[in-house]
């Protein structure tokens, strides 16, 4: 289910996304750029990575930085993190990976749609 939040300089939009049972959420699309993820009030995992595809069912890919190394977010729970969305540019579908298994969490993960 996808919210919205006005903000300055235009729209935030969310799409909520669960991980259960495993590290690794179902894909979704994002109709934009990401810019922010919201982590739940508990979570087993440390860290959060994400994984990026050029379709829904195609072969998902670590995103890494030119650094080669996987773009990681430190999280902790019940914190709202901004994502840098130059990083995400590539991201049209997108998994999240938890650094541990998750059971039945819902991160809110905040897009800003691309004209």
């Amino acid at each position: 289910m996808a919210g919205r939040v006005k903000t300055e300089g235009g729209e935030t939009r969310s799409i909520s996304v669960t991980i259960n049972g495993s590290t690794t959420s179902a894909a979704f699309e994002v109709p934009g750029i990401l810019v922010g993820l919201a982590v739940p009030a508990s979570v087993a995992g440390a860290s959060m990575t994400f994984e990026v595809s050029d379709s829904i069912a195609g072969t998902f890919q670590e995103l890494r930085l030119t650094s080669d190394t996987a773009l990681t977010v430190t999280m902790t729970a019940s914190k709202t993190y901004i994502l840098e969305p130059s990083l995400f540019a590539c991201a049209r579908y997108v998994k999240l990976v938890s650094a541990a298994s998750e059971t039945s969490k819902t991160f809110t993960v905040f897009y800003r749609p691309v004209a």
